[in-house]
């Protein structure tokens, strides 16, 4: 018998769940052998289907999963995951554009304070002028991903200089750690769970600084530090389990019985 186990972004509904499984029938695959689900599902998955996972990447999401004590049925919180382009979703977008706002402030002449920011930015993205860098960001729609990887790609150089004790970097880092914590604390708190597992996965979590910058503080953030809660890296540092065989072992054997 094979089994299928997919996680996809944006697979979070029955009718997602119906189309893609279609796809896999329409290969051969037998239906009942098909498991679809978002990407943070299957992440969700990777620690027994209880507790909370946050998720921050290009973007970011937060969901959790509990059964509940005084009636027994499983109880699902979230928070976030609408996508890069809202305006408080944290991630490598988020910390890219702000990277930007920060240099064009001083290209202006607006106020702002002193940064390496402003340099970096110029080289990252191979210019000598910031007036350069608006046909880059409003490429043609064929190219927009690349635009989006692209931006989110400059929270690594946010995080150098962060690291490096640039002032301004250094506040964007906390701003991004400040929404994050807000994500677990809020799904927490719908959740009404005394203990629980945070699980960290995704790109953000996987820079050489982020031990420094984004989860030791968010393990001593001042919204979580009364939180009965502990956290697990998951698939991000050496050592770890692998969310993915981890979600597949889970999810195969809790639909074989």
């Amino acid at each position: 018998m094979t089994s299928v186990v997919g996680g996809f972004a944006g697979a979070g509904t029955p009718e997602s769940h119906s189309t893609i499984k279609g796809v896999f029938g329409g290969e051969g695959f037998k239906k009942n052998n098909i498991f679809v689900m978002s990407d943070a599902g299957l992440v969700l998955m990777s620690i027994g289907n209880n507790g909370i996972v946050l998720i921050a990447g290009t973007g970011a999401i937060c969901i959790g999963r509990c059964m509940s004590q005084s009636n027994g049925k499983v109880i699902e919180a979230r928070s976030g995951g609408y996508g890069f382009r809202s305006l408080s979703e944290p991630g490598g977008y988020q910390i890219g554009m702000r990277a930007i706002d920060a240099a064009l402030k001083i290209e202006d002449g607006r106020k702002q304070e002193p940064t390496v920011l402003y340099q970096k930015v110029k080289e990252y993205f191979g210019i000598n002028n910031l007036k350069q860098l608006t046909p880059l960001l409003y490429s043609q729609s064929d190219a927009r991903v690349n635009v989006v990887e692209k931006v989110a790609g400059l929270s690594k150089i946010v995080l150098q200089s962060a690291h490096e004790g640039d002032k301004v970097s250094n506040e964007l880092v906390k701003e991004t750690v400040d929404e994050l914590a807000d994500y677990i604390r809020t799904v927490y708190n719908k959740l009404g769970i005394n203990k629980t597992v945070v699980g960290l996965h995704g790109g953000l979590f996987k820079n050489p600084n982020s031990d420094e910058l984004i989860i030791d503080p968010l393990k001593k953030h001042r919204n979580l530090n009364r939180l009965n809660i502990m956290f697990e890296t998951l698939g991000v540092r050496k050592g770890d389990k692998d969310p993915l065989f981890e979600a597949m072992k889970f999810t195969i054997i809790e639909n074989t019985f």
